[in-house]
């Protein structure tokens, strides 16, 4: 249902927002065990997820104030989340994002594990990590986004995917490691890393792994990429 706040009362009852067509409630929540959303739904109030528990989306839900997660969490369903301007993020626990995610203009802060399995957006985003953000969608894509701190960031998967870093800088270190068999035949079952015009720290790239480093794109004016040390296994 959509009563968050477990007073038997719908909380996607106010305005309709003309740009997504969905409701727009600015009540702020604290977030209990059982979380679960059907209807496009905007929040606009501060959400707090302090409890531990699944969040369940099947539409989309998007949030433009702040959320904090304080209590692990992991989100799916058949919906999606936007996280868009005006948000900020705080991942202060363990999170699993079963869902397709969008990160657009905001600010994120992450002091524990998240983990993303489904297709992953970051646009305009300002990412501070200190722990470990593990992605293992088929497609993850960096688009002008900024990730800096003391952590790490692994791209993982047993069968094919591409990671895209375009016009992006990553001043933490990233692994790309394609578990399972060591020697792929098959082109498509290669973890594809695409650079361009982006510059990185550290990058590790395990056997059975593809880089593909452009001179020439349409991502940035400045076409050319850069990173630290580079080590292919």
């Amino acid at each position: 249902d959509n009563d968050d706040n477990n007073d038997n009362d719908n909380d996607n009852d106010n305005n309709i927002d003309i740009e997504c067509g969905c409701t727009v409630d600015t009540t702020e929540y604290i977030i209990t065990e059982i979380h679960e959303i059907t209807v496009a739904s905007k929040f606009t109030g501060k959400q707090t997820f302090g409890t531990a528990g699944t969040s369940t989306f099947h539409a989309t839900v998007i949030y433009s104030a702040q959320v904090d997660i304080t209590a692990e969490r992991t989100f799916g369903g058949t919906g999606t989340i936007s996280y868009g301007a005006g948000a900020v993020l705080s991942i202060a626990a363990t999170v699993v994002y079963n869902i397709q995610t969008s990160f657009t203009s905001m600010a994120l802060t992450i002091t524990q594990s998240v983990t993303y399995t489904a297709t992953t957006v970051m646009t305009q985003t300002s990412v501070t990590l200190h722990h470990t953000m593990l992605l293992q969608a088929s497609t993850v894509t960096f688009t002008g986004t900024t990730i800096q701190g003391t952590g790490s960031c692994s791209y993982t998967r047993s069968i094919g995917g591409f990671l895209n870093s375009l016009s992006s800088t990553f001043e933490t270190a990233l692994g790309v490691v394609a578990t399972g068999l060591n020697r792929r035949i098959d082109t498509s079952t290669l973890l594809v890393t695409t650079l361009c015009g982006s510059n990185h720290g550290d990058l590790t790239f395990a056997s059975s792994t593809a880089l593909l480093a452009y001179l020439n794109c349409s991502a940035s004016s400045t076409y050319s990429s850069t990173a630290g040390a580079g080590t292919f296994a």
